[in-house]
């Protein structure tokens, strides 16, 4: 006697592994940066501040439009070190933004020398404003503990022929590496700059600064 037919059971679906969302495959950490040995260190440390300012200043982003003389637009080479145009920091400012996160005209950019063991991060968001100011930039870095902690020799430096003002500073981080930082805000933008020589000794103050003034030359061109 025939059986009469009968549905094939489903097929289990297979497991699907977690997939990282960095190009290089790595798993990204808290902020959205790869877990590669020292390029995961650097960018988790430099950006941990950097990664607040891109919305710090979301509620004031269209108020003094008319003032934004400048927009950035990172150059594709920057002392020897090229442009990652997709760097996993890039991405992560990108979807902040998207998600409402982060400002939308939050911006993160990272030119990295062969061999990586340089590197210049330079994050912030564009925010039109009569008075520049660095007061946000300082509390933000003061919410992160061990950031304030390493963050020494903070100064006010010469902000450049972009005007505004600028802090430079020195961070300490493991293994002996110590960072040149500075902050900056002028009618269009603020921003932190932040680059690391593996190989270097300590970055003087006064040389950091200069390297974020032409940074700022070469990255800030007419809105």
């Amino acid at each position: 006697m025939e059986q009469p037919d009968q549905e094939p059971a489903e097929a289990a679906e297979p497991a699907v592994a977690d997939t990282p969302d960095t190009p290089d495959g790595t798993a990204p950490d808290d902020h959205g940066v790869p877990a590669g040995p020292r390029r995961r260190r650097w960018m988790a440390v430099l950006t941990v501040v950097a990664l607040a300012l891109g919305g710090a200043g979301y509620a004031f982003a269209d108020n003094f439009a008319a003032l934004g003389a400048y927009r950035f637009q990172a150059p594709a080479q920057f002392r020897g070190m090229a442009l990652e145009p997709d760097s996993p920091l890039t991405l992560a400012v990108r979807r902040r933004a998207r998600e409402g996160a982060a400002d939308p005209s939050a911006f993160g950019t990272v030119h990295s020398s062969e061999g990586e063991h340089r590197m210049v991060i330079v994050q912030g968001y564009e925010r039109h404003a009569f008075v520049p100011s660095l007061d946000e930039s300082t509390r933000a870095a003061g919410d992160d503990a061990e950031f304030a902690t390493a963050f020494t020799e903070r100064r006010t430096v010469d902000p450049g022929a972009r005007g505004g003002v600028m802090e430079c500073g020195r961070l300490a981080m493991d293994e002996g590496l110590v960072a040149g930082v500075c902050f900056w805000a002028d009618g269009s933008m603020t921003a932190m700059y932040s680059e690391v020589d593996e190989f270097g000794g300590p970055p003087e103050v006064e040389e950091v600064a200069a390297h974020a003034r032409e940074m700022r030359l070469l990255a800030e061109v007419p809105a």
